[in-house]
């Protein structure tokens, strides 16, 4: 369930970058900046639900284990965040300046 969540954030990242280029919109630079770092927080840390059978007790027994994150899949999140950050900032400069 919560990596279909991931995906669908990012193919929306995506879809608002994409929005951002072609419209050059600060609204939508700033809902993309918030969702590459959404995709970032995401991806730090990640669970993994497993079961084994413990052969001494005749049991199934059930626990998760912990992936700590995946450093570069993160880092890019968190590098194309910055990018949009950065274009967020730009477009809104430049809409500033053109009303002068």
């Amino acid at each position: 369930m919560l990596e279909t969540m991931l995906f669908v954030l990012i193919a929306l990242a995506f879809a608002f970058m994409a929005l951002v280029i072609g419209l050059r919109d600060p609204v939508f630079a700033l809902i993309d900046t918030i969702l590459w770092f959404v995709c970032a927080l995401g991806t730090l840390e990640y669970e993994i639900p497993y079961s084994f059978f413990n052969v001494t007790t005749n049991v199934v027994e059930h626990g998760t284990r912990v992936i700590e994150s995946l450093y570069p899949v993160t880092y890019f999140f968190m590098m194309m965040g910055v990018v949009m950050a950065i274009s967020f900032t730009m477009l809104v400069l430049q809409t500033l300046y053109e009303k002068d």
